[in-house]
């Protein structure tokens, strides 16, 4: 299974094309893949690497950079070539047009592999179809499902994959745990709310980052890992989509217990209550937080289980071999990505018979583009968080409109009328 892996074939040289900061934006500190996908690719020794970024290259020259990459590229002839794209190409700056797309896959054709993070968001489906023509390979990580239901086997060969992370970096240590409850990450509303649920209860949680928030350094997000001993994680993206994002892998990997919210994608790769500990409602989550900080014992040991899977079958090496094999075309036993990992009962151990089939169904009905729908159209109706952000997101259309279509005078009327109220 994983000799595709150990083989280590004759290296490559990839070259990344993806931005140096986050969103683009210097303000935000470096993006993710500088310090997670390329990091996690440079441990490997499988590829030697070169990195094209197309927001540094507009911040320092002050024009787009298609130019320069083509010129890049002919002088240095990559193997392959990694894209990790936000935003539809040619429609910003800081973003290759198609012309460029073009120029690499008939000029000199170069194979292209491109990296998803969140193919639950219909904008990146949208994107990821309209390269299917210019890519080999998508690759994608956080959900099966949006996988599933993009029915495009001619287009894609999924690859549904785990978030690759340096073990340089990410990584267990001898120190002392002296953060009891952590979570690192975005502060959405409904996660503060689980936080100072615990909180208000007797159990303290550190937290802190979030990439457009207080951005940490990769190695100090990883060294906020080692110190906890058990970290809190979160299974919901877009629309109450079930996913398993980046922070499983980084926590296991850093011997941190991983308490995590319920969902279908986590059971696919991992087994609750053996590698982490899931949790359904606050009242459980603060249960399972105070049970697991009195019992030292069984957590070490679901946080070694979780770590020694990371470390086998969710490594950055094989995820990189894997990757450039299906890429370069090249024979492997490795079959992972060919067939989609899927949720049944035996995968949920230790959940209620109701909580089983319960996500099962979540699983089985969002398979299909109808079926997701059916099940956002209920979160929608059940959910006050998706409430408030919808509202608010409108409130901002309004406003937008309005501040086109009325004098200046009249608007700021409206908007101080608004501030008295709310």
């Amino acid at each position: 299974m994983l000799n595709s892996a150990k083989k280590n074939a004759k290296k490559i040289k990839a070259l990344f094309v993806c931005d140096q900061w986050c969103a683009g934006n210097p303000k935000f500190g470096l993006s993710e893949w500088e310090g997670g996908l390329i990091g996690s690719l440079r441990s490997t020794d499988l590829a030697d690497i070169d990195v094209f970024h197309f927001d540094a290259y507009y911040e320092e020259h002050h024009e787009r950079g298609d130019a320069a990459l083509l010129t890049h590229i002919a002088s240095s002839r990559p193997g392959v070539i990694c894209l990790v794209l936000y935003k539809m190409p040619g429609s910003d700056v800081n973003v290759l047009k198609w012309e460029t797309l073009d120029a690499i896959k008939n000029v000199y054709q170069i194979p292209m592999v491109a990296i998803w993070g969140d193919l639950e968001n219909p904008e990146q489906v949208t994107i990821s179809r309209a390269l299917c023509p210019y890519v080999v390979v998508n690759a994608a990580t956080a959900t099966v499902t949006s996988l599933a239901r993009l029915h495009a086997p001619g287009q894609y060969i999924y690859m549904y994959m785990w978030v690759p992370r340096d073990p340089n970096i990410f990584h267990d240590w001898e120190g002392t745990r002296d953060i009891d409850v952590s979570y690192l990450g975005t502060p959405k509303e409904d996660r503060l709310t689980r936080i100072t649920y615990l909180t208000s209860h007797g159990v303290p949680v550190t937290y802190t980052g979030g990439e457009r928030y207080r951005h940490l350094t990769t190695e100090d997000y990883a060294d906020m890992y080692r110190r906890s001993k058990i970290t809190l994680s979160f299974s919901r993206g877009m629309l109450g989509s079930h996913v398993i994002n980046a922070r499983p892998f980084e926590a296991m990997l850093c011997g941190a217990m991983v308490l995590e919210e319920a969902g279908a994608e986590t059971p696919k790769l991992y087994g609750p209550f053996i590698d982490y500990v899931p949790y359904v409602s606050n009242k459980d989550l603060l249960e399972k937080a105070r049970y697991y900080l009195a019992h030292d014992d069984e957590r070490k040991r679901i946080a070694q289980n979780g770590k020694n899977k990371t470390e086998i079958l969710y490594s950055a090496k094989r995820f990189w071999s894997v990757l450039f094999d299906r890429t370069l075309g090249r024979a492997t036993e490795d079959m992972w990505g060919k067939i989609l990992p899927a949720l049944y009962i035996s995968s949920l151990p230790g959940f209620s018979w109701f909580q089983k089939i319960w996500l099962l169904w979540v699983d089985r009905l969002t398979l299909s583009k109808y079926g997701y729908l059916m099940y956002t159209y209920f979160h929608i109706l059940t959910d006050k968080w998706t409430w408030l952000t919808l509202v608010f997101k409108n409130l901002a259309f309004m406003r937008k409109i309005l501040q086109n279509i009325l004098p200046q005078s009249a608007f700021n009327a409206i908007m101080r009328v608004k501030r008295k109220l709310f």
